[in-house]
């Protein structure tokens, strides 16, 4: 995990929306391995700081060329690239459930089901 938040560390001081964008969806996918946020709007979802999704609402518009999110618009404008790094990796490093309940593996709620799933499978 070091490597992927030093790499977020980086993008922040650089300033560079993509490189941010990339490493911040790639330190996610090691908190969340069963379940990765596939995109910002997924990431921003899962955190407990709504200053930090409004940051990363901002952050997905700025990427993609669209009007950001009511609430949203100042986020990116009200924190630099180095600190919304610092944070999002602070955030990502706690071992706290997200605002939508996914845990620390990726799975939603407190526990894993155990036996077969909801398909009626086995786990894999």
């Amino acid at each position: 995990r070091a490597p992927a938040l030093a790499a977020l560390r980086e993008a922040g001081r650089q300033g560079a929306p993509e490189a941010l964008a990339r490493a911040a969806l790639d330190l996610a996918a090691l908190r969340w391995t069963r379940d990765p946020p596939r995109g910002l709007p997924a990431l921003a979802a899962r955190l407990e700081s709504r200053e930090l999704a409004a940051a990363l609402a901002a952050l997905d518009a700025r990427l993609y060329g669209r009007d950001a999110p009511t609430g949203a618009a100042s986020g990116l404008e009200a924190m630099a690239p180095a600190e919304l790094a610092e944070r999002l990796g602070a955030a990502l490093a706690s071992d706290e459930t997200g605002r939508d309940g996914h845990a620390r593996d990726g799975v939603h709620g407190s526990a894993e089901p155990s036996g077969a799933g909801a398909s009626g499978l086995p786990p894999l």
